[in-house]
């Protein structure tokens, strides 16, 4: 095992490390030049990602090469495109890493003052790649060969026009944005939280096997958008941000085994009570009624066998494992530091700092053996459940056409605030109501024609979120600028907009 500081002669460190013929080459690089992308080909591995920058302006300026893209994809290569992407790391197959300066271009590799490391240690390969899957789930779509074609076509255009000088600056960027969700990352790569709790499904008498799979248990349990608790435990304890790991009690042998986790919101007791609908749907919730509701939920693929072991954790952090056993055993106490005395009869347990770290730790290495769950799987078992409502009066009829369309997209397809790019658009939305926009004209005046102005207005008067929020631009997948403004905020505050967008998609009293 070794860690290597390095300065100086990049190019012969990354042909050293492309030689060791590793089937897996995963690489975090903005810039990608064709004799590079060639030259980190040379023994083809079997699987290739590359997350990179897709903002037109640096192929324009010649930073970027959509030919070195072309390339990597002719190679089986799977690309996606991150807003704002500066760090630089490539990882050959499971035993190595480079971190570097370094891009990979002719100038970063061979002639540049670049510094960084390479390493063995699994440790360090571990994070590293829990750091790659983590940006590879924000990047958004897979990059196609005709969605370069259409780059290709754009830059020549720009280049050709009489403008050319400023042409780059207007060129937009294609890459996902994730600048409001990438989380803050702790020195070992999990994100800090202020509060982490494991949540109990099923009882000792109603232990599933461990066969049974993570898709079965998220349809009983509904565990995708709510954390059930029981009628006499409110979970007043829980806030907003808190991250729940989702488990099952299973038997051959007996354990808990983690198989997902998700982001939960405070519990508001006007909202977060079972109607009678859901209850009609899960009888236990008669029992269990009471909710956290969940976002951004991310489950194990495969079977519960899957799981991260709540037994394994006790073992490994002793009375560190969950946050009471820790502070009676700080406390010095000698009763009640047993971490396996400490959720007896309880919907749930809160963890220690380190047992979140642990637990946060081995699921994302469980993700990467056995995959996730699709999030279309997700959203087929059941949408949020949607209060009835009245029927919306002052609305004409095609802005009435409108909000059915807008709500549907709401509750069906719109399932992950993650990437904007899932949003509705002028156009996909125009199309979903049957209006031809094939006439020419600007979408934005079709779109007020179709029930647009009235229906934002409408929605604003009712306490709902602006519709030009919602709605967003089919280029750049982000509201106009003049949403920004309307509400006092810059065009650049979307940690402001996704903040808006999570509270639009936890609504449960739209009016249709």
């Amino acid at each position: 095992m070794s860690f290597t500081i390095i300065d100086t002669g990049w190019g012969g460190i990354l042909d050293q490390a492309v030689n060791l013929a590793e089937p897996e080459l995963r690489i975090i690089c903005p810039f990608i030049k064709l004799a590079t992308a060639r030259r980190i080909l040379a023994q083809k591995p079997k699987r290739i990602q590359v997350i990179t920058r897709f903002n037109l302006a640096d192929f324009f300026n010649g930073v970027n090469d959509t030919a070195a893209l072309r390339h990597l994809l002719q190679a089986g290569a799977e690309i996606r495109g991150l807003r704002g992407l500066h760090a630089k790391m490539y990882l050959f197959g499971s035993r190595r890493v480079i971190v570097t300066s370094a891009n990979l271009t002719a100038a970063g590799l061979d002639r540049n003052h670049e510094f960084g490391f390479s390493a063995d240690e699994p440790a360090i390969t571990a994070q590293c790649r829990t750091y790659f899957d983590r940006l590879w789930a924000l990047a958004g779509q897979n990059l196609t060969a005709a969605r370069i074609d259409g780059w290709d076509i754009e830059l020549t255009a720009a280049k050709a026009s009489r403008a050319n000088v400023s042409a780059g600056a207007r060129l937009r960027d294609d890459g996902a944005d994730a600048s409001a969700v990438i989380p803050e990352l702790a020195l070992d790569g999990v994100p800090t939280v202020e509060q982490a709790f494991v949540k109990f499904f099923a009882e000792s008498h109603t232990r599933w096997l461990r066969s049974a799979t993570v898709l079965s248990a998220v349809e009983t349990s509904g565990c995708h958008w709510a954390a059930t608790y029981p009628r006499s435990k409110r979970p007043r304890s829980v806030r907003d941000g808190a991250t729940l790991f989702i488990s099952y009690l299973v038997q051959e042998p007996d354990d808990i085994l983690v198989f997902g986790r998700a982001i939960g919101m405070k519990h508001d007791p006007q909202r977060d009570v079972a109607s009678a609908e859901e209850i009609a749907k899960r009888s236990w919730k008669a029992k269990w009624p009471n909710y956290v509701r969940l976002h951004h939920p991310e489950f194990l693929a495969g079977t519960l066998a899957n799981g991260v072991s709540l037994n394994e954790l006790m073992t490994a952090l002793g009375s560190n494992a969950f946050a009471s056993t820790q502070r009676n055993l700080h406390a010095g106490k000698g009763k009640n530091v047993n971490p396996r005395r400490a959720f007896g009869q309880q919907p749930a347990v809160e963890l220690s700092p380190q047992g979140y770290q642990w637990l946060y730790a081995k699921l994302d290495e469980a993700f990467q053996r056995h995959g996730r769950l699709p999030v279309a799987d997700l959203a087929k078992i059941d949408p949020l459940p949607v209060t009835a409502a009245p029927a919306p009066t002052g609305l004409s009829p095609t802005a009435l056409r409108l909000l059915r369309t807008l709500c549907r997209f709401m509750r069906e397809s719109w399932f992950d605030i993650r990437d904007s790019s899932t949003f509705p658009t002028y156009t996909t939305t125009l199309n979903e109501m049957g209006v031809d926009i094939a006439g020419g004209g600007r979408l934005g005046g079709r779109f007020n024609q179709a029930g647009g102005k009235e229906l934002n207005e409408w929605l604003l008067a009712n306490g709902h979120p602006a519709l030009t929020g919602i709605v967003v631009d089919g280029s750049t997948h982000r509201p106009g600028g003049q949403y920004f403004v309307s509400n006092g905020h810059k065009e650049e505050d979307l940690a402001w907009w996704r903040e808006e967008m999570r509270k639009a998609a936890a609504k449960t009293d739209w009016p249709i």
